[in-house]
């Protein structure tokens, strides 16, 4: 839940996966006792690529919170800041090299990894 745009009542925040258009970020809002899209972002372009959702924040400074996602973040990791116009989410601010990854332990020789119990943000 974030409020995404001047003025607006916070709504849903989810990722919409479609196999060939790769994923995109999707908000939904409640309408008549049910849930209604009111805003979508860009599709990536490519399977297997997704998306992960950070927050809302003014990142602008204009005092409209903008929605903050990761592209990729298992792979080149681009921070992007979205706002709001009308039905669309239009990437306003962009920032590369986030990753965002598990740390691993990895036992030589075993080809077994145990993975650590929190999930970081590396810079790179």
């Amino acid at each position: 839940m974030a409020p995404i745009g001047e003025g607006r009542r916070p709504a849903l925040v989810v990722v919409k996966s479609a196999g060939r258009q790769g994923s995109s970020v999707l908000v939904l809002g409640w309408r008549e006792g049910g849930l209604e899209p009111l805003a979508e972002g860009p599709a990536f372009g490519l399977n297997h690529r997704w998306v992960h959702v950070i927050g809302a924040a003014d990142v602008t400074g204009d005092g409209i919170p903008e929605l903050l996602v990761v592209n990729t973040p298992h792979v080149s990791g681009v921070l992007v800041a979205y706002e709001r116009r009308v039905a669309s989410l239009i990437p306003v601010s962009k920032a590369l090299g986030l990753l965002l990854a598990r740390p691993r332990v990895t036992q030589p020789g075993s080809g077994s990894d145990r993975g650590h119990d929190r999930a970081t943000a590396v810079s790179k």
